[in-house]
């Protein structure tokens, strides 16, 4: 008879395997990770251990078709190997954020279900706004419903984040349709498409094909491709470039259509938005074709200018004249800068110096020569005559004058009654000519005359001055002398009130008798 038996508690078992995690000295098996054809790391482990915690493990140590040699590892970093290692060996397992992920997919691999728990509630704690795409693609996977519900609050909550997060670029097509449904509803339409269409082109690079509309379509399903054009033509005055860009890269031709009727009956609004200076080169190129004929030449510049800029800033570059022009790249002979008057380009070089080259200059003194000779061929001459009765001092005119206005104009001339009353001949009164938009700012000055009584006179302005339909202007003419202790004011403001069919004056007294314009040849 053996007596009675005594149950006690031996550490050493736990002592034994904690020393044997990793130890080179008494493992019979190697798992190698390569990093590169130079670099690898060989992991010690024992083949009796793990094949008694892992039924893949034991089928590959001992079972018929057993593996001989180092085990190459493939599927996982070598440090996320070395902490999955720890279910086989240690008591308290410690996981890091870092390495959760592949520990996970490494215990769904080898059929670890304690392991599978463990790291279920780790990928919980350690959710992020850049890993929650890679966990929630990992939790459909293994069917973690507690893990899939914290992801889709956590996407829901940060749309426009997680659409720009690293983890949605890597995710397959079946997440990334999940995902975009999720947020639909809750992101900013730009990065919606941006991010659809980033995920797209870094899969062509991954499957190593040419980025083409018909190779960037096929990256994306059904549905994905009805929620994109969809969202388009829902927010075509929102992201009018961004959309314009995708609707091209992905020929949708219909929302191709839709955009570009919109940028070019909304030029200056495109061209000042905070889109456009979002768009990639080709699409600068294509929206700065569908707009400059419609917009002022200094307003294509300026756009043109803030786009560079903004492209150096994406770029990590500084913003140098050198770079500016870098940016622009084959879209510069596109931007009008020989319809600048002289004096805006004048400022432009002095304020980009080495933005220009010598061809460039020579290039657009050239342009600028050949269509000042054309305009003076072909624009035809409006003018627009103010007639009314001369009261003391100046002449009053309770006139409405109306034109034929669908396109821009050109002011060129304006006109000077002729002055009776008080300003007498011998009191000739210097005046100045100033124009500004109602609701801009700096007034542009068009010119100084001498106001007499004696004749009716004009003033030439010497540069063309470009009149935009559907906006309101303000013409000036201000005049002062020191007369009898009194100081003495001539002022005339004229309402110019563009829509598309006429130019109203507003009826008041005023010393303006006529204006004349040039509308410029198609």
């Amino acid at each position: 008879m053996n007596g009675k038996i005594y149950t006690v508690t031996n550490k050493s078992t736990t002592q034994v395997c904690t020393k044997l995690y990793l130890d080179a000295r008494t493992s019979d098996v190697n798992f190698v990770v390569e990093f590169n054809a130079d670099h690898s790391v060989t992991i010690p482990a024992h083949k009796s251990i793990l094949s008694i915690g892992s039924n893949v493990f034991d089928a590959m140590f001992y079972g018929p078709m057993k593996e001989k040699g180092d085990i190459k590892i493939v599927d996982a970093p070598a440090d996320a190997f070395e902490e999955f290692l720890q279910f086989f060996y240690l008591q308290k397992v410690r996981l890091t954020s870092k390495n959760v992920v592949p520990v996970t997919k490494l215990c769904h691999k080898y059929e670890l279900v304690d392991g599978l728990k463990s790291c279920g509630a780790t990928l919980q704690k350690s959710l992020t706004v850049d890993n929650v795409c890679t966990v929630y693609e990992l939790a459909v996977l293994l069917e973690l419903a507690n893990t899939i519900k914290l992801c889709k609050q956590k996407i829901k909550e940060h749309p426009d984040e997680v659409l720009k997060s690293t983890g949605f670029m890597e995710c397959n097509q079946e997440t990334m349709s999940d995902l975009l449904e999720l947020v639909t509803l809750q992101c900013n339409a730009g990065a919606f498409v941006n991010s659809c269409m980033a995920w797209a082109r870094n899969k062509c690079e991954q499957r190593g094909v040419v980025i083409t509309p018909e190779n960037l379509r096929d990256e994306f399903d059904l549905f994905t491709i009805v929620l994109i054009d969809d969202i388009l033509m829902k927010n075509l005055k929102n992201i009018p470039c961004t959309g314009y860009a995708a609707a091209v890269h992905l020929d949708l031709e219909t929302v191709v259509k839709s955009y570009e009727h919109h940028i070019q009956q909304n030029p200056n609004t495109i061209l000042k938005s905070d889109d456009f200076l979002k768009c990639d080169r080709k699409t600068l190129d294509k929206i700065l074709e569908l707009a400059s004929s419609k917009c002022s030449p200094s307003t294509v510049v300026d756009a043109s200018m803030a786009w560079a800029k903004a492209e150096c800033v994406r770029n990590g570059l500084q913003e140098t004249p050198a770079y500016l022009r870098a940016q622009l790249n084959d879209s510069f002979h596109r931007i009008p800068f020989s319809d600048l008057d002289k004096e805006q380009f004048s400022q432009h070089v002095s304020g980009y110096k080495r933005f220009f080259n010598e061809d460039d200059l020579e290039t657009i003194i050239m342009q600028t020569k050949s269509k000042k000779a054309k305009r003076t061929e072909t624009a035809e001459i409006i003018r627009c005559n103010l007639r009314g009765k001369k009261s003391s001092s100046y002449i009053s005119m309770p006139f409405e004058c109306t034109v034929k206005l669908n396109t821009i104009l050109h002011l060129t001339e304006i006109l000077i009654g002729q002055i009776n009353g008080t300003l007498s001949a011998d009191m000739n009164v210097n005046a100045t000519i100033t124009l500004r938009g109602r609701k801009s700012g700096q007034p542009l000055q068009l010119g100084n005359i001498n106001l007499s009584s004696a004749f009716e006179t004009k003033i030439i302005v010497p540069v063309p001055v470009v009149i935009n339909p559907n906006q309101e202007y303000v013409l000036k003419i201000d005049a002062a002398r020191w007369s009898r202790g009194y100081f003495v004011t001539l002022t005339k403001t004229v309402n110019w009130k563009q829509g598309d069919v006429e130019i109203k004056f507003s009826p008041h007294s005023g010393l303006i008798s006529g204006l004349v314009f040039e509308r410029p040849s198609a």
